[in-house]
């Protein structure tokens, strides 16, 4: 260990990060890489993670870039975390976000690494009782950077700490008062750096106000469009490009009257890839071209699908109704007497981890709207032959399946296989255990899926796959909104 440290200390004597190479230059036998660095701490004692500390603040490091030490005092900070030292590892998150923000593509890099340690720094507040500490210390930021990326990421922190906080309203007012202010504030194309963090910001926004995020979203893609044709901007410019129109294409596809606006969403992309890949430049620029070519061919795949989605699907037309046992035995509703609210369907399975990762989000859907008339959740599985396993406390695969004569039983057991399920996930929506003929009727091709039905009784919205709870919320506020 002695050794080891010596060799540390040696090694973190600092002249200067080269920007780009990243390499930490010593003592003429000494060289280390950023990586290297950063490699060391994970395994570090208190004592040499006091060398990099010192390493980090002292003169010497001024050369080193500002996301760097950002990067390297938050790593610190966690490592403290690990060893049971919290002062010292809140101290080591103060000094990261409290560091001064170059312009340019540098706050850009700079802005990123304040967000992680940002977040190390509240997460540390929640655990260690400080709560209280938590919307306070965002706040007093909010001024610390002038960058458009700084700006987006500072109001979708302060959203997603208020919402998991519990304060709903006041994350939605905020967030779309303070998101309206900076796209307004939006007088030059922006660094291609920023579109990044200005189309998470726009998602999120869509989260409370689908149309207002629309109007985003488009504005985004002209600005990454100028950025690109400008030639300010190559792969980063025609990534936001890209992604915002495919997001565009998606919400015109979840109407049925809206299906010819997607074939729009397509015009340009051609080009601009094209331009994209000629003001690639550098060692890198075949890979950079190359990832263009990837990013171009992956959009026109995916709106190929989307298309073929939509001349398969339901959207549009009468809902199929709804046939199978319901986990509540006294439960017997059927869709019409949903009539004039907004109905649900969270098609699962017993096996599908992403749906228990999707549970959360849509029990908060049911819990927001569980005492009014404007929105039902219901959850909707099929038999798997599933039972039990009390002593392990989780469904497991039953073995062989069940003669006629006893599948009304097999059935009951699985019943409370589905309960417990659900109980140990925390989901009180109802419950339909649907013969396959349903899912079929619905078109589920995988889980989850989720099938948004409005008011007059016909199908709005299918939404598919992991992470898209972001997509159903958005889908059903804007069917209030447009109620």
């Amino acid at each position: 260990m002695r050794m080891r440290q010596s060799i540390l200390v040696l090694t973190l004597i600092i002249f200067a990060i080269v920007d780009g190479g990243a390499v930490v230059h010593a003592q003429p036998k000494a060289a280390r890489t950023l990586d290297e660095l950063l490699r060391a701490v994970p395994d570090a004692s208190s004592e040499e993670l006091r060398t990099l500390s010192t390493v980090v603040r002292t003169s010497a490091a001024e050369s080193m870039p500002v996301a760097s030490r950002i990067r390297l005092a938050n790593n610190i900070g966690l490592r403290y975390e690990e060893l049971k030292q919290p002062k010292e590892a809140i101290e080591q998150f103060q000094y990261a976000v409290s560091l001064p923000h170059p312009a340019g593509k540098d706050g850009c890099d700079c802005a990123t690494w304040w967000n992680v340690a940002m977040d190390s720094l509240l997460w540390h507040y929640h655990r260690t009782g400080q709560s209280d500490q938590i919307i306070a210390a965002i706040d007093r930021f909010e001024d610390h950077a002038a960058g458009m990326s700084f700006r987006a990421i500072v109001i979708s922190t302060r959203g997603k700490w208020l919402r998991y906080l519990g304060e709903d309203q006041v994350a939605k007012d905020q967030n779309i008062e303070s998101a309206v202010k900076l796209f307004e504030a939006i007088e030059r194309t922006p660094h291609q750096c920023e579109l990044r963090p200005l189309f998470v910001l726009a998602t999120e926004v869509g989260l409370h106000a689908p149309k207002l995020q629309l109007s985003m979203y488009s504005r985004l893609a002209s600005l990454a469009e100028a950025s690109v044709r400008d030639d300010l901007g190559g792969l980063p410019a025609f990534h936001a490009f890209a992604s915002v129109r495919e997001r565009m294409s998606k919400a015109a596809a979840t109407g049925a009257s809206k299906r010819a606006e997607i074939a729009s969403f397509t015009e340009g992309i051609d080009e601009l890839a094209d331009l994209a890949r000629k003001s690639s430049e550098g060692a890198d620029s075949e890979k950079v071209r190359e990832r263009i070519t990837l990013i171009q061919e992956l959009f026109h795949s995916g709106q190929k699908k989307l298309q073929d989605q939509i001349e398969k699907s339901l959207l549009g037309r009468a809902a199929p109704e709804l046939v199978g046992t319901w986990l509540d035995s006294q439960r017997t509703e059927a869709l019409d007497e949903f009539s004039g609210r907004i109905v649900v369907l969270d098609f699962w399975a017993i096996w599908c981890g992403p749906c228990i990762k999707s549970f959360s989000q849509v029990q908060s859907l049911h819990d927001e709207f569980a005492h009014s008339e404007d929105v039902s959740v219901i959850g909707v599985t099929t038999w798997y032959g599933y039972v039990w396993d009390a002593e392990k406390r989780r469904a497991i695969k039953a073995q062989g399946s069940p003669p006629p004569e006893n599948e009304k039983a097999a059935q009951q057991v699985e019943l409370q296989a589905i309960r417990n399920f659900l109980e140990i996930h925390e989901v009180t929506y109802p419950q339909l255990v649907a013969s396959n003929q349903l899912i079929e009727a619905y078109g589920i091709q995988g889980f989850p899926t989720f099938v948004v039905i409005d008011q007059d009784g016909k199908v709005a919205n299918v939404i598919t796959g992991s992470d898209s709870e972001a997509t159903l919320l958005t889908a059903v506020r804007q069917l209030l909104e447009d109620k």
